[in-house]
């Protein structure tokens, strides 16, 4: 009952071409490569040839590979196929033709990794630049989810002062950038001086630059404004949807 199994055994260590004459009609079907094996590329090679070429195999042991492919595929239950490499080191003649084998493999693992890895940093920075202008998230949507009613075409408007310490108007200014990153509206910061030093050392403290950048926060000086309305530091307003400007609660 188990010659079969003996058979199969004594074909993994038996050279090429040393298999019986007398093996059974139906033990030499595992020999049989597939038509798939036989196609041919739109350049007139055959895939055997792409891959022999590619997995750098001499034609004896791409030969040997394509009679050790179809045992391998009937003594494992592989969930990915072995690469030629592989299956030739899984049924190395020597220490030395597996160790060979492994050296090859490894070099053409590393040239994968290396290119999976740059070509996704490359698909990246293309999905980046394609959806820029493409918000990953519907902030009306989920302002509406959330019973807010904020839009992304609100604008909050924060009055601080840089001229003295004021820990009200950090205070402020943060919690008018929280409401930025989790509702989508915009902010326009208004500070009470023309110093430029002043401004830079208070939104440095403060303000994330890219929101700057990309046109969420918008800094302007504005201290005449300030002084003749008598505007007290911190205040907030908000214009909804472009409309005039209300007093704004930043605790919302």
């Amino acid at each position: 009952m188990r010659l079969p199994y003996l058979i199969t055994c004594a074909a993994l260590i038996l050279p090429l071409g040393s298999v019986s004459a007398s093996t059974s009609t139906q033990d030499q079907s595992v020999f049989i490569n597939s038509t798939q094996d036989h196609q041919s590329s739109p350049t007139g090679l055959s895939l055997d040839a792409i891959l022999q070429e590619y997995w750098d195999l001499t034609d004896e042991e791409w030969e040997r590979y394509k009679l050790l492919k179809p045992i391998a595929q009937a003594l494992g239950q592989y969930q990915v196929e072995p690469t030629p490499l592989e299956l030739l080191g899984i049924y190395a003649r020597s220490e030395t033709e597996r160790q060979r084998y492994a050296l090859r493999y490894v070099q053409r693992m590393d040239q994968y990794v290396a290119g999976s890895l740059v070509f996704q940093r490359t698909v990246s920075a293309v999905q980046r630049e394609f959806y820029k202008n493409t918000p990953m998230i519907d902030v009306n949507l989920l302002n509406k989810a959330r019973n807010i009613d904020f839009t992304e075409n609100d604008t909050v408007a924060v009055f601080v002062n840089v001229v003295e310490p004021c820990l009200a108007c950090d205070v402020a200014i943060r919690k008018a950038i929280m409401q930025v990153e989790k509702y989508g509206i915009k902010l326009d910061v208004f500070f009470n001086s023309l110093d430029d030093n002043l401004i830079q050392s208070f939104a440095t403290s403060t303000i994330p630059p890219q929101f700057v950048v990309d046109g969420r926060i918008r800094l302007a000086a504005n201290p005449d404004y300030i002084d003749r309305y008598q505007i007290p530091l911190p205040t907030a307003f908000i214009s909804r949807n472009g409309g005039n400007y209300e007093a704004h609660d930043l605790d919302i």
